[in-house]
């Protein structure tokens, strides 16, 4: 037999094992679409949806993406999956950022103050007396009725 005999033979082996490999793929998309489409008749007769099915498999679904994130080989849509949540974690950051930001910038704006003094509510009767900074309620008064009108309710020094 010659080299040439024998590479046509290698040649003819192998060619019947990517055509095994081509049944064996043909086989496994009909199981895939067959599995499909039980889903869909399971979906329609028990009024079923993807979300129900995603949710039930939630948590094993997880735990599969996890492991195949510590493998050195990853599915392409790991990455997908890795860029769309590093993107919702840096929203949530500026989110947080700015929303410390604001906090600060409210904080430095001096509250409104009143001179030391009593001030009723005229609505309740309720005193309160004002010695350093503003009581609560005072604050609280402010923001309810404005500066100008709790001003106007301080209680004329007695003599």
């Amino acid at each position: 037999m010659s080299d040439l005999d024998r590479k046509i033979l290698e040649a003819k082996r192998l060619i019947e094992e990517l055509e095994e490999q081509k049944r064996k793929e043909a086989r496994r998309n009909e199981g895939i679409e067959a599995f499909d489409a039980s889903v869909r008749e399971i979906f329609s007769e028990y009024g079923l949806t993807e979300r129900d099915l995603f949710l039930l498999k939630s948590t094993p679904i997880v735990e599969w993406i996890k492991v195949v994130g510590e493998q050195s080989s990853k599915p392409s849509f790991f990455e997908d999956l890795k860029n769309y949540f590093s993107k919702i974690v840096e929203k949530e950051i500026k989110s947080e950022l700015k929303a410390k930001v604001e906090k600060k910038t409210k904080k430095s704006i001096p509250k409104p103050t009143l001179v030391i003094g009593k001030y009723r509510n005229p609505i309740t009767d309720e005193v309160i007396e004002k010695k350093r900074r503003n009581p609560k309620p005072l604050d609280d008064w402010i923001e309810e009725f404005g500066l100008d009108m709790v001003q106007s309710w301080q209680v004329p020094v007695e003599a």
